[in-house]
C-alpha cells in the first residue's frame, strides 16, 4: 500500500504529494495556523510532511508519526492502527515520471506596477516616505501566478507590494488576511541575501537587524541602518553576512518579535554575532505595530537605546 493513502485518509481523497495546506493536526497540538503550513514531499520512496505550525518534539515526519498527532496516541497504537484501517504495511517504491514531475518546484511569477496612491498612504501610516520606498525599489504588486493560473489580483481593499532582492522576489499583502485568505500576506521565493542589505552604508554606528522588509523599513525611517533575514525561519543566509556586518557596524541590535520565535531568533543572533544586544518590544509586536499603535516613533527609539545600554 502506498503511503500516501494514509494521509489520503484524513486529509481527503484528492491530496497529492507537494500540496501546501493549512494545518490537518488537530488544534492541541499545533500553534495558531493562519496561513498554509503543511506538505509532505517523497524521500527514499515514503512520504514525510512537514508543519511549521507544529511544536511537538519526539515525533517521526513519516505515515506513523502524522497518525501519531492525528489520533492523539503511542507510536505503537499508530502502528496498530495503519494495520488495523486497511492499510497494510507501506514499502518504499520507485517514483513514476509523472510523480517526479509533479514534485518539480514550479517557481512563482510576480506581476508589478508603479505605486499607486493607496500605496504611500500605508506606508505614511508607519512614518515611511515616498523616498525610502523608492530606496527599496518597492513596486506595487499587480498579480502573483503560478503555472499561469492566477493566485492572487488586488482589490480595491486588498493592494500589495513587490520588491525584487538579490535573486528572489518578495510581496506582501498587509490586508490579506481579511479579503484573500488561501493566500498569506507574504510570499517570497528564492531570496540569497539579506533584506534591505543592498541598501546599507558601507559602515556605521547602528546595525538593527530585523526579520521582514516593512519593520526594516520602519526602522530606517526612524534614522538607523537595518537589514535582516527573510522571517525567522530563514537564518542560513544571515550566517553568511554575520562576520562581515559585525566588521562594519559598532552596534548591532537583534530586535526580533515578542513571542517565542522573535525571541529565539535574537538569542541565535546572539549566538552567531556575541557583540550583539537583544532588543524587546514594548507595547506591540514589532517596530511596524509599535508605530501603528502609537503613531510616535519615540518608542522605537527607546527599545533600541534600552538595548545598547543593556
Amino acid at each position: 500500500m502506498d503511503s500516501i493513502e494514509i494521509y489520503r485518509h484524513y486529509i481527503g481523497p484528492y491530496y497529492n504529494v507537494g500540496k501546501v495546506i493549512k494545518s490537518p493536526f488537530p488544534s492541541d497540538v499545533r500553534k495558531a495556523d493562519h496561513h498554509p503550513s503543511f506538505s509532505t514531499k517523497w524521500f527514499n520512496g515514503v512520504v514525510c510532511w512537514k508543519d511549521f505550525a507544529i511544536d511537538v518534539a519526539g515525533i517521526s515526519n513519516g505515515p506513523i508519526g502524522f497518525v501519531q498527532l492525528m489520533e492523539g496516541v503511542s507510536k505503537e497504537e499508530a502502528r496498530a492502527i495503519i494495520k488495523d484501517s486497511g492499510f497494510g504495511t507501506f514499502k518504499p517504491r520507485i517514483l513514476t515520471f509523472e510523480e517526479r514531475l509533479d514534485m518539480e518546484p514550479v517557481p512563482l511569477v510576480f506581476e508589478y506596477g508603479n505605486l499607486k496612491p493607496e500605496h504611500y498612504q500605508y506606508y505614511d501610516m508607519l512614518f515611511v516616505s515616498p523616498s525610502i520606498l523608492l530606496k527599496y525599489n518597492i513596486k506595487s504588486l499587480e498579480g502573483i501566478l503560478k503555472r499561469e493560473r492566477c493566485l492572487w489580483r488586488p482589490t480595491q481593499d486588498n493592494f500589495g507590494f513587490y520588491t525584487k532582492i538579490g535573486s528572489g522576489d518578495k510581496s506582501y499583502m498587509p490586508f490579506n488576511n481579511y479579503y484573500a485568505p488561501k493566500t498569506p500576506k507574504v510570499m517570497h521565493q528564492n531570496i540569497d541575501i539579506l533584506e534591505g542589505y543592498d541598501q546599507l552604508p558601507a559602515w556605521g554606528e547602528d546595525l538593527v537587524l530585523q526579520k521582514s522588509l516593512k519593520d526594516i523599513m520602519c526602522v530606517n525611517a526612524c534614522g538607523y541602518s537595518a537589514t535582516g533575514a527573510s522571517s525567522e525561519n530563514s537564518f542560513k543566509v544571515l550566517e553568511k553576512y554575520a562576520y562581515e556586518l559585525s566588521c562594519r557596524f559598532k552596534n548591532i541590535i537583534a530586535w526580533g518579535d515578542d513571542d517565542k520565535a522573535g525571541r529565539n531568533y535574537a538569542l541565535k543572533i546572539k549566538q552567531l554575532i556575541p557583540k550583539a544586544k537583544i532588543a524587546t518590544s514594548i507595547i506591540a509586536k514589532d517596530p511596524s505595530d509599535m508605530l501603528m499603535e502609537t503613531r510616535t516613533q519615540f518608542y522605537i527609539h527607546q527599545v533600541i537605546d534600552r538595548a545598547k545600554s543593556s
